[in-house]
């Protein structure tokens, strides 16, 4: 099975747990934390995925890293994902759970590329259009970049809106050569 597949799976279980137990924001910080801690510490991923460590000394190391840090759904959660030999897709879970706990909370995640920081109106319309796509409640990050020359370029998970002037002035490019 592959590891995207596994990693969805153990992530609709935990969150499916959460909702359960009323714990779905406490587990779903625990989450973000556990990827932040990976995506800083690559030595953490290659513990984790490494065939020569042992189920117990990855429950320790995990243990020292996190102990009281995170719930004990957590803790047990972890252990449990290492015990079952799954201990090279913690990473994935954790990023798998936040998209499976951005979709229960009806969050559309968005990221808007302009030339110049938004003002608040802006970025409310911004946030509109978002809405009316999705039907979702908008969380925009906004990025600054020079190289799209004007306009903007706005991603949502994977649609494009590309309305900047340097992909405009590239598809005239195209449409005169050809």
């Amino acid at each position: 099975m592959s590891a995207f597949r596994v990693a969805s799976r153990y992530a609709k279980s935990l969150l499916d747990l959460c909702k359960e137990k009323g714990l779905v924001e406490e587990v779903s910080n625990d989450m973000v934390l556990i990827d932040s801690a990976c995506e800083q510490n690559r030595e953490l991923i290659l513990v984790l995925r490494s065939p020569i460590i042992n189920q117990d000394k990855k429950i320790k190391i995990l243990k020292a890293i996190f102990g009281n840090k995170v719930n004990k759904v957590t803790r047990l959660f972890m252990t449990l994902i290492i015990s079952k030999g799954r201990a090279e897709v913690l990473h994935e879970i954790t990023r798998e759970f936040h998209k499976q706990y951005l979709e229960f909370k009806g969050i559309q995640k968005a990221n808007v590329i302009t030339t110049f920081k938004l003002d608040d109106r802006l970025k409310n319309e911004f946030k509109k259009i978002i809405k009316s796509l999705t039907n979702k409640d908008p969380d925009l990050y906004e990025e600054v970049s020079k190289d799209i020359i004007g306009g903007y370029i706005l991603n949502i998970d994977d649609r494009r809106i590309d309305s900047s002037v340097k992909s405009k002035l590239k598809k005239i490019e195209h449409d005169l050569i050809n």
